[in-house]
């Protein structure tokens, strides 16, 4: 267990360790870089599915920030002794109607989680918002993240 879910705990939020569904890995690492995996809004095996709507939007950004746990879980599982995370882009996903409008509202609840667990500067990345027709499992949010992996000082 390192740093982010000994955060996570000290909030009172539990990481699941997060197993693919398929053929490919949670992240991927290259020299200094960590690559992620979309991570759905996925809780055990039940999901919080889409799409969203302009009167939920609450329930939204909770698959969101759910999403956003489940990806601080395979940052977590990836980090060497002494190795801390700073996040650099976050391009989020939103199953949604075709009038909804509200994608980056939605992106912000996952946006705050980050921020809340890895502190407002290596939790502020760039971010992307994108409606789309379907997800994963009928996911409403999927996040793609990359970060930089750095030394603790």
């Amino acid at each position: 267990m390192g740093y982010i879910a000994d955060e996570c705990a000290r909030r009172g939020l539990a990481l699941e360790a997060i197993a693919p569904r398929g053929h490919y890995r949670p992240a991927v690492r290259h020299g200094d870089m960590l690559y992620l995996s979309g991570q759905v809004s996925r809780l055990g095996e039940s999901t919080i599915a889409g799409p969203a709507t302009a009167t939920d939007l609450d329930r939204a950004k909770l698959a969101a920030h759910v999403a956003a746990l489940r990806a601080l879980s395979v940052i977590d599982a990836q980090l060497r002794p002494g190795e801390r995370v700073r996040l650099l882009r976050m391009t989020g996903y939103v199953m949604s109607e075709p009038d909804f409008g509200s994608h980056s509202a939605v992106m912000d609840g996952a946006s705050q989680a980050f921020a809340d667990i890895l502190g407002d500067e290596a939790g502020a990345h760039a971010r992307t918002a994108v409606g789309v027709a379907s997800l994963p499992s009928g996911g409403m949010v999927e996040l793609d993240l990359v970060c930089a992996l750095e030394r603790a000082t």
